[in-house]
């Protein structure tokens, strides 16, 4: 069962697809907290089975599938990534922060921001954080995950790339960009997932980007929640993502995305993700 958030009659509302047919509860509608205040959110999530489900059509208006608070994300954490990139392994993970005011749902508008020319994407695997904890050993990592589901990390090259003596590259003005993460359709609870193996496909246009699979991260998910949890109390509303693989236009001269793309990434047992890419001048 995939759980998510989306418009029913007119209120966001929680929602289920199992096996493409799709649910929702009318509790959630008539407690907009439920969909808005993560640790509800959560809370409700371990009740949802004994309520009564009520079949919908596909909904067409998606939002965020979780409400959000923050956004961690690992640079070069695949393999593949790491190679393309000319970048040599490091020893432990490299992390920088996206905020929710990032995010944009399932067939969402991504903006691209006024003279910016090098927008690309990554896609990726949100790893959904559902409880708390702090100092998790890699063994005790899993206990904190209510489930997955796919992210765009969408980064604005110009910015990224330029190095600053003694400060490295601009990783913020590089990623947290108004519009730079979409993120859903649906999460899959860690219940439901079987084994941790995804398989990872971005499209532009129907035009393949990328292509692999989480046997190339270089950490592991437990070890990604355990060294952030060394300095910082996980709750209910965090993401951490797991990395991307190969296939960036940064490292592989393709197309930097334009206005009027259409980006799809595509995670196994997860679903698909869209996203519509626009000049913000067009606004």
């Amino acid at each position: 069962m995939l759980i998510g958030i989306a418009m029913v009659k007119g209120k966001a509302a929680i929602v289920f697809n199992d096996a493409k047919k799709f649910y929702y509860d009318d509790l959630s509608i008539y407690d907009k907290c439920i969909t808005e205040k993560p640790e509800l959110f959560f809370k409700y999530l371990k009740t949802y089975k004994s309520h009564d489900l009520i079949e919908i059509n596909e909904p067409e208006n998606y939002m965020p599938p979780s409400p959000v608070e923050r956004v961690y994300l690992p640079a070069i954490n695949f393999k593949s990534h790491s190679s393309e990139s000319s970048m040599t392994q490091i020893s432990s993970p490299y992390f920088f922060q996206k905020f929710k005011t990032s995010i944009v749902p399932h067939k969402g508008i991504a903006y691209i921001p006024k003279n910016v020319s090098k927008f690309d994407y990554e896609g990726e695997i949100a790893i959904v954080i559902g409880g708390k904890g702090k100092y998790l050993s890699k063994a005790d990592a899993k206990s904190v995950i209510f489930g997955f589901s796919i992210v765009n990390d969408l980064s604005i090259r110009d910015y990224q790339m330029v190095e600053y003596p003694r400060y490295g590259k601009n990783w913020v003005l590089g990623k947290s960009e108004d519009y730079g993460l979409p993120y859903g359709p649906f999460i899959l609870p860690i219940e439901d997932a079987g084994e941790l193996y995804f398989e990872i496909k971005t499209y532009v246009n129907n035009e393949l980007r990328q292509d692999g699979n989480t046997n190339d991260m270089i950490f592991s998910m437990d070890e990604l929640i355990s060294e952030i949890s060394k300095i910082t109390m996980l709750r209910p509303g965090d993401i951490i993502t797991t990395g991307t693989p190969a296939g960036v236009a940064v490292h592989n001269s393709k197309v930097f995305l334009k206005d009027g793309d259409k980006v799809r990434v595509n995670v196994s047992k997860i679903g698909t993700l869209e996203t519509l890419i626009k000049n913000e001048k067009s606004l």
